[in-house]
């Protein structure tokens, strides 16, 4: 799974997205409503499903809310359609 999409970049699984999502998350010192605030989401649940890993490992919230997320948080990563399937990528 260890493909190279840009120079810099690596793909990842979302397993592993999360994993940075939640070290990310962690760092900040913010809590769930204060992120969701921020974000301009009104449930604190689409942050859980954003830093939950799923008994399937499938995405559970859109794109355009994850790559938000991803940029929020500062983190260089990004979410590609290839094949019909999701790809996730990160900055090495």
């Amino acid at each position: 799974m260890e493909a190279t999409i840009a120079k810099g970049y690596k793909q990842i699984s979302l397993l592993e997205l999360q994993s940075e999502l939640r070290d990310k998350y962690k760092e900040s010192g913010k809590t769930y409503i204060a992120l969701a605030y921020e974000l301009g989401i009104k449930s604190i649940t689409t942050i859980q499903n954003l830093l939950s890993p799923s008994d399937e490992e499938k995405q559970v919230v859109s794109d355009e809310m994850l790559t938000k997320f991803i940029n929020h948080l500062g983190i260089e990563a990004f979410v590609k359609w290839e094949s019909g399937e999701r790809n996730y990528y990160i900055k090495n």
